[in-house]
């Protein structure tokens, strides 16, 4: 979904449900470069502004009429998709419109989609390895007498998270897993409030899986279910913090993860 807003009046335009946005006097914005189409759909600012005439948005072929303009930007709003005559389909997938199903161990380099690093993680060495820093973002400490690893990986995309599964070999008695998403310095935010902010450092947006002890082997793969995938997609380059946490004497026990998501295209050749 590309979105171009087109500032035609002669002031700076600002839209503070956007965390302060502006687009310039008489100038362009490429707005799905820095904002997922959820966010869009919630701005009452931008739609506001589309509504008055003082913005126009452009799909990337053609500028499209007030009323156009409101029902592209609002798509998102609805859980269902939207008919061409303006109703709602109802249907019981929980993927997105146009989004597309992968299954996944590994996550996207800079500039191409599963060619980045294995989600897999191996305690016979120190790869990956962190200790308690007192700057973390992540508020938590390692226990006495544990040792914990940090696989970091992110997507290029826009990505929602469905299920999972983790598959483990000799995991010592007490090992247990955390996932955090992290908002980078830069990017943009939701808080509980629903209110959208420019964050300023890094940031923790959400503890996905908390304390997940595993022990023994699982050659079959833990399954974690859930009925529906996340509500709003994680953007863009957003961090994922992957953290296995162990007892110091482990030095065997390895494991990975399997991730079911929807995104906008699996491969770089589309």
């Amino acid at each position: 979904m590309i979105v171009i807003a087109k500032n035609i009046t002669k002031k700076d335009i600002s839209f503070p449900d956007l965390g302060g946005y502006t687009i310039t006097n008489e100038s362009q914005e490429i707005l799905s470069d820095r904002f997922n189409p959820y966010q869009l759909a919630l701005s009452n600012d931008l739609l506001v502004k589309i509504s008055s005439g003082d913005i126009v948005i452009n799909n990337g072929e053609v500028d499209l009429s007030i009323s156009k303009a409101v029902r592209y930007i609002s798509l998102y709003k609805h859980q269902n998709p939207i008919s061409t005559d303006g109703k709602e389909t109802i249907r019981s997938d929980s993927r997105p419109p146009n989004f597309q199903t992968m299954f996944t161990m590994i996550d996207d380099s800079d500039n191409n989609i599963a060619r980045g690093t294995p989600i897999f993680w191996d305690f016979s060495n120190n790869d990956e390895i962190i200790t308690n820093d007192s700057t973390s973002i992540v508020n938590m400490p390692i226990p006495n007498g544990y040792k914990r690893k940090r696989l970091i990986r992110s997507f290029n995309d826009d990505i929602y998270l469905k299920e999972g599964a983790i598959y483990f070999s000799d995991a010592v008695k007490g090992t247990f897993l955390d996932l955090f998403f992290i908002c980078p310095e830069g990017e943009y935010y939701y808080d509980k409030d629903e209110q959208l902010y420019l964050a300023q450092n890094e940031i923790v947006v959400s503890h996905y899986l908390a304390h997940h002890m595993i022990f023994g082997t699982c050659n079959f793969g833990d399954e974690l279910n859930a009925e529906g995938c996340q509500e709003c997609a994680l953007p863009p380059n957003y961090k994922i913090y992957c953290d296995i946490t162990v007892p110091e004497s482990d030095v065997s026990s390895f494991g990975f993860a399997s991730i079911e998501l929807y995104r906008w295209k699996t491969s770089d050749d589309i």
